[in-house]
């Protein structure tokens, strides 16, 4: 039953593949079959470190008798959302249609055309109070299916129509002035005053709108946008979502005050946090903040960062079928790691760790201070983290996406020229290997980009991503004189926006993108979403991407190109201003790109940089501006040389001031 899964180069797929089911991957020829046998198709989508998805495999799909049914009657379809994002962006919509809500596992019947028409999330193995079994659930669709035909006919059409409307443009509404006021003051009344963040259980971490938030804060010196991204920040960082012994967040919480924690990890979630920790850091000092960005980009390099150089997706929420079972604390458990001792109870108690084992196997550490004796606490969080290596450990799915790869290495390369501290060149250098393995890892044969290796191709959100990460790594090599490195990166670059251009641009609605470069299978649709989900939506990545990349190649004389990066910049902005206005919760991407545009953007040659004259003006300017140096790759300044030493000219919005001395 397993060999079609068996093969796939997705961790998802391959954990499946020893199911009872018969499984099909998601294609024509699995929808051609439900036509064929006349009956339903089940498409179950997932990912690899989904808890939720772990137990209804358990309980249902590792099931002879289940899957016998599910065999019988529908034609079965599993989907691994990370490597068709498009797929689980459409087929999410209609769940929230149909059901009310969303998540994953996903649950969706559709006709052998695809169109939905029942669709769930978790759906439990036996009747429980409220809802049906699994069993239950199949019987009541194959009595529909051959008795109600035309019934299921007319909801499928509906729900698919709702989905061609989510393919479809926004209306264009330009940008008023004050829209991302709106946007401020909607996050200021959402804040949850007592924890941090914006809304209740459960909890998931608004990294776009803390980087936007940052952002406005620093071109308009508004302390009290700065403290509520602090405020959100400290919470976080001081409660269960972060690692306090091995660094980096876990995906959400299940309460509102950020202790107990969803236990997976992912790699998106975690190079977004580090970018909005690192700017926060930056624009304030906050010590929490920069010791939390170390962490957390420590964390990358030592759990997510594979041989190749690219970063896996995702660490497990379960070890050995137990969720969070690496991430609990008894005090047996730190007596065990630090010897009974004075050590082990000071810890314990700093860390909140209860002296009674619960059912749950522990408590998660949280900080609700910082000690008072920092040197020992990370001496001991060492020996904590050191001893947690030796025991079992959550599985990773090694997928590495093009989308969360670049994040990495947009987040490190900030990291990099942004933080104080030792790690700065191990975070640049990890940033280019990563960038210069996407280049030769996820190719095609024609010089286009892939989603992963020898999958589909790249999304939206992946070129925008990568041509974020080529500026930022570009930026970083002309500092220091790489004109190769600087060469490489302007090359993808290039390709990257050029591809966007070309296969994502929308001809007949001028700022406005498709996620995907092709129409799915079967569904005929392209998905388009112009609103953040836990990442920032891809058209707004792609905003920025245009931008940045504008000042990069501006600065090597292709005014050409730079004009029409900016103007597609401004394009994009002018016509999605108004998307978040509507929803201002979801619009973390859109006040990244407002607070961009309108900061500037901003440029800064430098000529013959030194270390510390680079590191006086970094300080000076806000962290989403781009420094460079000159003579890679014919950087230069806009206008007379000035002569030897030290200069700097700024530019913001194509237009260049005059050069001074540094």
């Amino acid at each position: 039953m397993g060999n079609r899964l068996s093969g796939s180069d997705s961790t998802y797929l391959r954990q499946h593949a020893d199911d009872p089911v018969d499984w099909w991957t998601f294609g024509p020829e699995a929808f051609a079959e439900a036509s064929h046998r006349d009956v339903p198709v089940l498409v179950s989508i997932g990912y690899a470190a989904c808890h939720w998805c772990h137990v209804m495999a358990r309980e249902s799909f590792s099931n002879p008798d289940i899957a016998a049914l599910l065999n019988e009657h529908v034609v079965c379809v599993k989907v691994d959302r990370e490597q068709h994002p498009d797929v689980d962006a459409l087929y999410m919509q209609a769940t929230i249609a149909l059901s009310g809500h969303g998540g994953w596992p996903m649950t969706v019947f559709t006709d052998p055309k695809g169109r939905p028409f029942y669709a769930d999330t978790y759906v439990p193995p036996e009747d429980r109070p409220g809802r049906p079994g699994l069993p239950r659930l199949i019987r009541a669709v194959d009595e529909t299916w051959r008795n109600r035909r035309s019934e299921i006919a007319d909801m499928g059409e509906k729900v698919r129509e709702m989905m061609a409307l989510h393919s479809a443009p926004v209306r264009p509404v330009p940008t008023v002035d004050k829209v991302f006021d709106r946007v401020t003051s909607a996050l200021q009344d959402s804040e949850d005053p007592v924890h941090g963040g914006f809304g209740g259980a459960p909890k998931f971490p608004p990294s776009a709108t803390l980087l936007g938030l940052t952002r406005r804060a620093e071109r308009t010196g508004d302390d009290r946008v700065h403290a509520l991204v602090g405020r959100t920040i400290e919470s976080m960082v001081r409660g269960g979502i972060f690692d306090q012994i091995g660094g980096g967040f876990a995906r959400y919480t299940v309460d509102a005050a950020w202790r107990t924690p969803h236990f997976e990890k992912m790699l998106d979630d975690n190079a977004l946090l580090l970018r909005a920790l690192v700017a926060h850091a930056h624009a304030t000092g906050d010590p929490l903040a920069t010791r939390a960005a170390d962490d957390t980009a420590r964390f990358l390099l030592t759990s997510l960062r594979r041989r190749d150089g690219l970063f896996a997706t995702s660490l497990d929420a379960d070890t050995d079928g137990v969720e969070g079972a690496t991430y609990r604390y008894t005090r047996n458990r730190v007596s065990a790691a630090l010897g009974d001792s004075d050590d082990a109870n000071w810890i314990a108690t700093l860390f909140g760790i209860s002296n009674n084992d619960d059912a749950e196997g522990g408590s998660v550490p949280t900080l609700s201070r910082d000690p008072d004796d920092m040197p020992r606490f990370l001496r001991i969080r060492e020996q904590l983290a050191a001893a947690r290596a030796r025991d079992p450990q959550p599985g990773r799915d090694d997928t590495a996406t093009t989308t969360g790869t670049a994040m990495a290495a947009v987040a490190l390369s900030e990291a990099a020229e942004l933080l104080p501290g030792a790690g700065n060149d191990t975070f640049r250098d990890a940033a280019v290997h990563a960038i210069l393995g996407l280049d030769r890892l996820h190719r095609t044969t024609d010089g286009g980009f892939l989603r992963v290796s020898g999958g589909e191709s790249a999304s939206l959100a992946d070129l925008a991503w990568l041509a974020l990460a080529s500026t930022r790594t570009a930026s970083a090599a002309t500092c220091t004189g790489d004109e190769a490195l600087t060469e490489d990166c302007l090359r993808i670059l290039r390709d990257a926006l050029n591809q966007i251009e070309r296969r994502h641009a929308d001809p007949d609605n001028p700022g406005t993108y498709f996620d995907s470069g092709s129409p799915i299978p079967v569904l005929g649709l392209r998905a388009r979403d112009p609103f953040d989900t836990s990442a920032p939506a891809g058209v707004a990545v792609a905003g920025e991407a245009f931008f940045t990349g504008s000042m990069v190649i501006g600065a090597t004389g292709d005014a050409d190109t730079a004009e029409r990066w900016a103007s597609r910049g401004r394009e994009i902005l002018a016509v999605h201003g108004e998307v978040a206005g509507a929803c201002p919760l979801q619009a973390g991407g859109w006040l990244s790109l407002g607070e961009l545009a309108a900061s500037g953007p901003t440029r800064a040659v430098v000529m013959s940089p030194t270390v510390e004259a680079l590191s006086r003006l970094r300080r000076q300017l806000d962290s989403a501006a781009i420094i460079l140096g000159t003579g890679p790759s014919g950087i230069r300044v806009d206008g007379p040389h000035p002569g030897r030493g030290t200069h700097v000219q700024i530019c913001r919005d194509g237009v260049c001031g005059r050069t001074v001395g540094l």
